[in-house]
């Protein structure tokens, strides 16, 4: 394991700081990553109010060059993605151009109503509205896009009726990514750029639209092949569901930025933190691009991902603060310890946190 200041950290003034819990950090991830061995790794970073408490690496970034991690390793976020898509819809709707309850079809008029019923904006953002994994539709996922997805939309059979059942939703939030271009009259990538990285200093993050687009210090993905881990890549021009890279350190400007309401009206985020219901009014446990949970009195927001060569975790406790992230390139590593991580800052906790996972790509 390297513990490490970042640099990036340090001009910040993000300085992390060593902490009781250090050592039970570092035996949470040699469970799975041993120290001292030359394989693919993760990186966890804690921080609360936007102060680093602890960072740490283990493993390696490039494996075959003995590359380690470092503060601008640049990671495939995979489902994490969403929760940056669904604050994109919302700065629309802060602004004025859309409303939550505005049909879908006022803007993707390729699709058309499941047997009549109005699929609202809302219903992609809480993943209620039926569609079927877009994934499922083409036998070859390079010639996939955003615009394909809409065309083939409305010729699948939907899965339900609109608000009947909760199903995670990739088509959903491929279809949020082309709302928000044409709302907005700008590529969805450069939106994300302009309106959300650039405002908030996250200058290592992006959203690779147009594979094969190399980015700067992006850590190689790994899958474990005939018992070795051998590197692999699967960039698709799909974005929304997916599709941002970043690094740890931008993950904290990032929360920080919500929580000091640089982006978003703090009435309008909070539509992000609460459950969708259903017809019936039972509650899904899924916000927008958000798991909701609670534990101890205190809400969290949390969501995993899992693409080829990628695994990654991101938790924020509304009340205290508190944002655990692990991000790994390594398919055979759980990401989703990090809810144990956040267990040993939660005083009293003595039973597992039951969260809404979701283990599909995520």
């Amino acid at each position: 394991m390297k513990r490490y200041i970042p640099s990036l950290l340090v001009a910040l003034g993000f300085i992390g700081s060593a902490c009781a819990q250090d050592k039970a950090i570092d035996n949470i991830i040699h469970q799975s990553i041993k120290a001292g061995e030359i394989v693919p790794g993760a990186q966890v970073l804690v921080a609360q109010n936007g102060r680093v408490i602890f960072t740490g690496a283990y493993g390696f970034a490039d494996v075959e060059h003995k590359i380690p991690f470092s503060s601008e390793s640049v990671f495939d976020l995979a489902s994490c993605s969403k929760q940056f898509t669904a604050v994109a819809v919302l700065m629309l709707v802060d602004q004025g151009k859309i409303s939550l309850l505005d049909p879908i079809q006022k803007y993707l008029p390729e699709i058309q109503p499941n047997n009549g019923e109005k699929i609202k904006i809302v219903d992609l953002l809480h993943m209620t509205a039926g569609f079927r994994d877009y994934q499922n539709w083409f036998g070859n996922l390079e010639n996939a896009t955003n615009e394909e997805i809409a065309k083939k939309a409305s010729n699948r059979q939907y899965k339900f009726p609109v608000g009947e059942k909760y199903d995670y939703s990739n088509t959903a939030y491929a279809l949020l990514a082309l709302l928000v271009q044409r709302i907005s009259g700008e590529p969805f990538a450069q939106f994300m750029t302009s309106q959300i990285f650039q405002p908030l200093g996250m200058n290592h993050t992006l959203v690779l639209d147009n594979p094969p687009m190399e980015i700067p210090n992006r850590v190689q993905g790994y899958a474990m092949k005939q018992n070795r881990f051998k590197p692999v890549r699967n960039d698709t021009h799909v974005i929304g569901d997916g599709q941002v890279f970043t690094t740890a350190p931008d993950i904290v400007l990032w929360d920080k930025g919500l929580r000091e309401g640089k982006l978003l009206k703090a009435e309008t985020l909070n539509h992000a933190y609460i459950s969708g219901k259903l017809k019936n009014g039972k509650e899904t446990k899924y916000g927008m691009g958000y798991n909701i949970s609670y534990e101890s009195g205190k809400k969290w927001v949390s969501h995993d991902g899992a693409w080829t060569g990628t695994r990654t975790y991101i938790s924020r406790c509304l009340d205290d603060g508190l944002l655990v992230i692990v991000l790994s390139n390594s398919e055979q590593f759980d990401a989703s310890i990090g809810a144990k991580i956040e267990r040993l800052f939660e005083v009293g906790e003595t039973s597992p946190r039951k969260k809404n996972y979701n283990n599909k790509n995520i």
